[in-house]
């Protein structure tokens, strides 16, 4: 999104330090290793529950986090249709899980931090956890995505439905 085709070069080299740093010699050699651990999606847990979490004293208020659960929601949101199939309203901007911040021409207050009121908030009832932020924030370390307890036991879809 960033940096436009060097990207692949990056990723490369990511892959490379990735491999040396885990002891991989080559890709058939890490090949296949998940596979056990994916599934079907109606095995999973529909009470598990991930939200984004932003640390103020790592933020740089760049905006991108916002510009891109904005748009997220955005398209999700008009792409659904109600029952009566007139397509949904854009949802208000204080809906969206994060408020609006500066953006990267912003400047640091005297102690060269970023004031607190270009910090964005994450709604976490609002958060699905899809983790766009994450991938666009380019401050590491700045957003996580973080486990949220529920206090509902482990629910897969088949459950959910047999009780219909």
């Amino acid at each position: 999104m960033h940096y436009g085709y060097r990207i692949v070069e990056d990723m490369i080299d990511g892959l490379s330090n990735w491999m040396d740093e885990k002891g991989f010699a080559t890709l058939a050699s890490f090949r296949g290793l998940s596979v056990p651990r994916v599934t079907e999606w109606k095995h999973l847990d529909l009470n598990h529950r991930i939200v984004a979490r932003i640390h103020p004293e790592k933020c740089i208020g760049c905006d991108l986090c916002y510009i891109a659960c904005w748009m997220a929601r955005t398209s999700a949101s008009t792409a659904t249709v109600t029952r009566s199939r007139k397509r949904r309203r854009r949802p208000p901007r204080a809906r969206i899980a994060v408020t609006p911040i500066a953006k990267l021409d912003s400047h640091a207050g005297p102690d060269g931090k970023t004031p607190p009121e270009r910090i964005p908030h994450v709604d976490e009832d609002e958060c699905v956890g899809c983790n766009l932020c994450w991938l666009v924030c380019p401050a590491p370390g700045s957003i996580t995505m973080e486990k949220v307890e529920t206090g509902r036991p482990f629910q897969s879809w088949a459950q959910r439905t047999a009780s219909r």
